[in-house]
């Protein structure tokens, strides 16, 4: 079996692409390119931080009219809104501009491959953008190997989708201690997590709610099938006193890792 592991600065960190199977060489490093090549494409899309992308166009101009929008655009607001309205409101995806009477992603209507916005708001999809990259240049991996069975891991900076992942474990940083890795089983083919270690003012969150005390004593790993709902769960666990119901209706489970080396699990049974 041959394996290669290639790594490029994607989505603000490292996205590292590892790929093993009876393939040559050559195959895996066009194999690995797609991928590489997937996830440059929705950076494109949904940096928030560029004023060239779709997502900067779209803050600019959806409150002054329907602005019409790519498939994986939509795909990931739709989540990001559905989400939102399940959480009743604790995930948002927006940050205003001005006071709103509502919830932020309450001024966004979505139609046919079209956003408008009630109120001005500005859109920051940060994290589940990252895990729809790793989703979608996994998924396109897939579809591009031949034929035989294919071990891949993409890896974008606590944002990891691999393809066998039983009996497996992932690193997590000590929150205690962030140069050390404390080993999670691994509980579905994708996890995501939040955490506070550099952070100047020690919160992941951005946005109105007040933090939870002592949270950047924690982390918050989420694991289910995809990056784009383990990454934006993350944000819930950090956020609701009991995370138990959203997480069961998204078929979800997390580990929150405190500073003494304790693991709480969310709930407390596995969620393959």
């Amino acid at each position: 079996m041959n394996q290669l592991s290639r790594c490029k600065p994607y989505l603000g960190t490292y996205v590292e692409i590892t790929l093993a199977g009876d393939c040559d060489d050559r195959d895996l490093i066009r194999l690995s390119n797609a991928g590489f090549e997937r996830i440059g494409q929705i950076q494109a899309l949904m940096n928030f931080h560029d004023a060239d992308s779709e997502l900067s166009h779209i803050n600019r101009e959806a409150a002054n009219q329907p602005i019409r929008i790519s498939p994986p655009l939509d795909a990931v607001l739709r989540f990001a809104l559905q989400l939102s309205e399940d959480s009743a409101g604790l995930f948002d995806p927006t940050r205003s501009s001005q006071p709103c009477q509502r919830g932020g992603w309450q001024q966004i209507e979505l139609r046919e491959q079209q956003i408008y916005f009630h109120q001005p708001v500005k859109i920051d999809l940060g994290g589940i953008a990252k895990g729809y990259a790793v989703d979608a240049a996994y998924e396109h991996i897939q579809q591009q190997a031949p034929a035989g069975a294919l071990q891949l891991v993409v890896n974008a900076g606590g944002d990891l989708r691999m393809s066998s992942w039983r009996d497996h474990s992932v690193g997590v940083r000590h929150p205690g201690n962030p140069a050390a890795l404390v080993e999670l089983p691994m509980q579905g083919s994708a996890v995501a997590t939040s955490a506070s270690y550099y952070a100047e003012e020690g919160s992941v969150i951005i946005g109105d709610r007040p933090a939870k005390q002592n949270d950047s004593a924690r982390s918050y790993s989420v694991f289910t099938d995809n990056c784009m709902t383990a990454d934006a769960l993350t944000k819930i666990v950090y956020l609701a006193p009991q995370p138990t119901h959203l997480l069961a209706h998204y078929h979800a489970c997390a580990s929150v890792l405190a500073a003494d080396g304790t693991v709480a699990h969310y709930p407390d049974y596995q969620c393959s």
